[in-house]
């Protein structure tokens, strides 16, 4: 299931409780990513945003996705004068 299905399973309120992170969260996203120069996105797939049992591989997963943009954002920042 997509994170954002329209159609999700919902099994009890725990359940409920973490659509509702999920949407809010990919709102704020969405709303900030137009102030911003470049978004890096990790991904995520698989790993629940409540939990903290997946805080190192969020970690990994965020370095490794910065590492990947890391030419787009000297070409940004070349852009703007700044080495």
């Amino acid at each position: 299931m997509n994170d954002l299905d329209t159609v999700p399973v919902i099994k009890n309120r725990l359940a409920v409780t973490r659509r509702v992170a999920r949407i809010s969260l990919h709102r704020f996203a969405r709303e900030r990513s137009g102030i911003a120069d470049i978004l890096i996105i990790p991904d995520l797939k698989g790993m629940p945003y409540i939990s903290d049992k997946y805080n190192q591989p969020m970690y990994d997963a965020g370095i490794k996705a910065a590492r990947l943009m890391m030419p787009e954002i000297r070409k940004i920042l070349a852009q703007k004068g700044i080495r």
